[in-house]
């Protein structure tokens, strides 16, 4: 997760099967920190990183 200041909007990517997924733009941080952690579970299996929501 990053902060795009040019755009005010919270920005969320992980890496999987050798590419970076860019998973959106948010408005909302929690909202931001849920899809990524949606995608560490579904890419991962869970076993990453889990932003405590």
């Amino acid at each position: 997760m990053s902060y795009d200041s040019k755009h005010n909007k919270w920005v969320a990517s992980i890496y999987a099967e050798g590419e970076k997924k860019y998973l959106g733009r948010f408005v909302d941080e929690k909202e931001c920190a849920k899809a990524y952690n949606n995608a560490v579970l579904k890419y991962w299996d869970g076993d990453g990183f889990l932003n405590d929501l």
